[in-house]
């Protein structure tokens, strides 16, 4: 009950005059047709008459006539305003909560999004929202009072005939609890299967999309994922064969249950005819209502068997909204002079261990670090908690002494850049790749393509920086060091006083690679600048070196110092020595 009030009153905040339209329109539909099964037996009683002789106003007579067509026109015409005015209400509150779902998603910490059953249940929350199930519970609202008004006004013009067809409620009310069965059967059964279908979807995709197609061809596996993409669809057949058979019984014996109802609502009113309780106007207008009670009945048990889902829905849509916010406010913060790490560990939310244990480092303006490592070290992690991507578990990252945790994230990030291992591939022109921003500063713009070779690229397109790029829609597609090379122009463009190259030459040749690390030490001569790599002969430009062991620094210093001390770094560099040379 709370959801469903919490949901309407959101509902009436952010688009009260369609809401409320909304809920006159359908309180008219559902007074309609009763009134028409009223107008009718009106007409038929004045038609008798007329026939009988007993009324020989024809003007009467034909302007009843005039009153039922004219609401049985409007019972037509009021489904298509109530269409409109829904649509306008459903896109109104789509608007309001895309907005409030992206504008919270910017505000949650970042590493919510790193644990996999938070990531799937932001995930799936927003698209509840966003694609605008979460307002239909609203609309059901409107729904629900229209039946409402139709059960109630036609149970007060049956029992004004005779006391008697209240009874046609529960005989016609018991079908229907059967219709509802095979509903819930069949959505059962599609939940059910949901899992195979998707494993299904997923071979299927290893075949046909042009992200798996090459390694499909190459490894020539097609016939192994097809082989197993069959084995699943031959299981999806047989299950829902089996599930359909039940659907089919149910169906059979609802229909007969229903059309034993229909026949017993019939008879009985044609024995209240017959006994004189009814007249035969009144019968008439009785088969009338006994139409609308039937889709009422099935309408509100649709609406009722959703409420369920939709409330689960609409809950999750809430909690996300709900969802605690970095208590980000402190502002004025810069880094002109250091940043520092004292003491920080971190675990993921939900985590059992920690990824970074007591961490500690200085780097001044002006000097290179280099984080260094095996594969899963913490590395990464590390570099994320210092551009405030994640919070600290323990300790604290500061730039220039004043702590970040607290600080309002656009300045927090106005101040560093990072292009990362697993660089995005934007469909979007060269330059929006680059800046990704409405606004391009055309000297940041050929300055980043200039210092990561990227100017290269541009002049391979008549349309230059203009370009699209993006296969998959139509526009150009790069090799894996041009993107590289744009990912690179990514962290350059932005003006940052912290920049964070993670492992940033795994798709650049040699060439390419020796100038990104030239031009880096140069960019960095006014920042602060980090290298993260597992490649250690590219450390070694590094002002110091941090070497990173299991979430923990176990040495640090200079290359020169690391190497004297003939430790772990000192190994590891002599062997990747020897295998490059």
């Amino acid at each position: 009950m709370k959801v469903l009030i919490r949901n309407i009153i959101f509902t009436l905040k952010k688009s009260f005059i369609p809401f409320a339209v909304n809920i006159v329109i359908h309180s008219m539909y559902g007074i309609l047709p009763v009134l028409a099964a009223y107008l009718w037996k009106i007409l038929i009683d004045y038609i008798q008459r007329y026939m009988d002789g007993s009324e020989a106003d024809t003007g009467k007579v034909l302007l009843y006539v005039f009153i039922y067509c004219a609401s049985y026109g409007v019972s037509v015409a009021l489904p298509v305003a109530f269409e409109l005015i829904d649509t306008l209400l459903r896109n109104s509150i789509k608007r309001v909560a895309q907005t409030q779902i992206h504008n919270k998603m910017d505000k949650i910490p970042y590493q919510q999004f790193e644990d996999a059953k938070t990531n799937d249940y932001i995930v799936n929350s927003s698209q509840t929202m966003v694609n605008g199930i979460f307002m239909y519970f609203s609309l059901n609202v409107t729904y629900f009072i229209s039946d409402l008004i139709s059960l109630i006004s036609s149970m007060i013009l049956l029992s004004s005939y005779a006391a008697e067809l209240l009874l046609v409620y529960p005989i016609l009310i018991l079908p229907v609890l059967g219709y509802g069965r095979v509903t819930k059967l069949n959505t059962q059964t599609k939940l059910d299967l949901t899992p195979l279908r998707r494993k299904k979807n997923g071979y299927e995709e290893y075949v046909t999309d042009l992200q798996y197609a090459k390694d499909t061809r190459v490894l020539n596996c097609a016939d192994y994922f097809l082989k197993k993409r069959t084995e699943i669809l031959n299981s999806l057949i047989e299950k829902e064969l089996k599930s359909e058979k039940k659907v089919m019984l149910l169906q059979l014996i609802t229909s007969a249950a229903s059309a034993l109802a229909y026949g017993v609502v019939l008879a009985m009113g044609i024995f209240l005819m017959y006994t004189g309780r009814i007249t035969v106007a009144e019968y008439a207008s009785m088969i009338s209502l006994v139409g609308v009670v039937n889709h009422v009945f099935n309408r509100i048990l649709d609406e009722i068997k959703n409420i369920p889902a939709e409330k689960l829905e609409i809950e999750s849509g809430f909690k996300l909204l709900d969802m605690e916010e970095g208590n980000y406010h402190l502002s004025g913060i810069s880094a002109d002079q250091e940043l520092s790490v004292d003491h920080v560990s971190f675990r993921y939310p939900l985590g059992d261990r920690d990824i970074l244990s007591d961490i500690n480092l200085q780097i001044h303006n002006g000097q290179i670090a280099a984080f260094v490592g095996e594969n899963g070290a913490g590395k990464s992690t590390l570099a994320k908690v210092i551009l405030g991507l994640y919070e600290p578990t323990q300790g604290k990252v500061c730039y220039d002494h004043k702590d970040i945790s607290g600080g309002v994230r656009a300045e927090v990030f106005a101040l560093s850049s990072a292009a990362f291992e697993d660089y995005n591939k934007y469909a979007l022109t060269v330059e929006e790749n680059i800046a990704l921003a409405d606004e391009i500063n055309p000297e940041n713009l050929q300055k980043a393509v200039q210092l990561t070779g990227a100017d290269k690229i541009i002049l391979k397109f008549d349309a230059k920086e203009k370009a699209f790029l993006g296969k998959k829609y139509g526009g150009a597609d790069l090799s894996g060091g041009e993107w590289q090379k744009l990912a690179l122009a990514r962290g350059y463009y932005k003006e940052s006083r912290i920049v964070i190259l993670d492992e940033p030459t795994a798709s650049l040749d040699p060439i390419a690679e020796y100038n990104m690390y030239r031009q880096f030490k140069e960019i960095c001569k006014d920042k602060i600048g980090i290298i993260i790599t597992h490649r250690l002969p590219a450390a070694s430009i590094a002002d110091y070196i941090y070497y990173i062991n299991k979430g923990k620094i176990t040495e640090e210093g200079t290359h020169t110092s690391l190497i004297n001390q003939n430790g772990e770094y000192a190994k590891i560099y002599a062997l990747q020595k020897e295998l490059f040379v």
